[in-house]
């Protein structure tokens, strides 16, 4: 029996030192094998590699993460969603594994999935703001996706608030100035603040090779295209501006009009003479007696009146003085619509100004709409935070 026992024993042992050691493999070659291999860049025996250590080790964190991040460069967004929520699940504080459970679930189009990953990382006061600012113009790209226009518009703005030099936060406003408001102007002064914030890039390289000056040619024909503007007369223009202006000190309104209008014909790319004319024709409008054949009907002042300051607003994109009387005009004669479109404008230049943004919040209050009420009380909680 003994000499049985001491026969057995070797092979006993043997078994016992191959259990223990499948006890104890927690993956840990697995894991250092896959770091090797991504930093080999050799993408698919990285995957396998910390697939492998996930599955010996239900709590390794870096693991997970690793495999959701290569997942990412692989193109297997349903690899990289899984790796990325167990790894979330294992440690809810990591803002990277809640950034990469952002990316995936927003390219499985689990977009509340991934909006609320985003703004776990862009809550957290604790974090430093460039990383903050990251989440928020993430978070922006998904509410894009799921049409939710100004909620993106203000993850943006409050990116670019946290970090100025956030390109991508500049990158996107410019996608939104383009695409959605067809602010050409804005659209192009955004693209060009991401380009010099990160000069290197690839995107870079294409909004300079493409964006812009696909952007520059459709302002010089937006200003090409005004009737009048081949055979403008700046000279004249200012002529008759200087006329008008003299008409206005001795108070004689009807005759300064007719000079602004003159000049605003002469000069279609005129700011000044597009003011002058809107400024004008309400008031000189507004003096005449009921009765007066020369009266023009109401809807054709405030017509005559938005155009001539969407003119001005043309020549010059940037001036707030322009968008805030439009705006105010509209709202006096009950058109909140264009009011909005004013102050939207006016936001895009100026994001961080409380009277553009209180007078849009005003108007988009007007509107007498459920949305417009929603994005009037988006917009009032941005405008409280500057």
């Amino acid at each position: 029996m003994n000499r049985t026992l001491f026969i057995l024993m070797p092979a006993i042992l043997m078994l016992v030192v191959g259990c223990s050691q499948a006890v104890v493999d927690d993956g840990a070659r697995d894991l250092e094998r896959g770091r090797a291999a991504w930093a080999a860049q050799d993408l698919k025996q990285a995957e396998e590699a910390f697939a492998a250590c996930a599955r010996k080790s239900s709590t390794n964190f870096e693991a997970r993460l690793s495999l959701a991040l290569v997942g990412l460069q692989l193109g297997e967004p349903r690899v990289a969603d899984n790796a990325a929520r167990e790894a979330v699940a294992i440690d809810p504080s990591s803002a990277e594994a809640h950034l990469a459970e952002g990316q995936t679930a927003y390219l499985v189009k689990d977009y509340a999935r991934a909006k609320a990953a985003f703004t776990v990382v862009a809550d957290a006061q604790e974090l430093e703001k460039p990383m903050r600012s990251q989440a928020l113009a993430s978070r922006a790209v998904v509410e894009l996706a799921a049409f939710e226009t100004d909620a993106a518009r203000l993850s943006l703005l409050r990116a670019r608030r946290l970090d100025f030099r956030n390109a991508a936060a500049w990158y996107h406003l410019g996608v939104l100035s383009r695409g959605t408001y067809h602010f050409l102007a804005a659209a192009k002064e955004q693209f060009e603040m991401a380009c010099r914030l990160e000069p290197e890039s690839q995107r870079t390289r294409e909004t300079l090779r493409t964006v812009i000056p696909a952007l520059r040619d459709a302002l010089a024909r937006l200003a090409a295209d005004k009737p009048g503007a081949a055979k403008r007369d700046p000279g004249l223009a200012a002529k008759l501006l200087a006329e008008g202006a003299a008409a206005q000190k001795k108070k004689d309104l009807k005759t300064a009009l007719a000079r602004f209008e003159k000049a605003k014909s002469v000069d279609p790319l005129s700011w000044e003479a597009a003011w002058h004319y809107a400024q004008t024709l309400p008031v000189v409008e507004a003096a005449k007696k009921q009765g007066d054949k020369t009266k023009l009907p109401a809807a054709t002042v405030i017509a005559r009146t938005l155009d001539a300051y969407r003119a001005a607003l043309d020549a010059k994109p940037a001036s707030r003085e322009t968008c805030q009387a439009a705006a105010r005009f509209a709202l006096q004669n009950k058109r909140p619509a264009e009011a909005c479109k004013f102050m939207s404008h006016a936001l895009a230049h100026f994001p961080e100004s409380k009277p553009v943004l209180e007078l849009y919040v005003d108007a988009l209050g007007r509107l007498g709409t459920p949305e417009g009420q929603k994005s009037a009380r988006l917009y009032k909680a941005y405008m409280q935070e500057l």
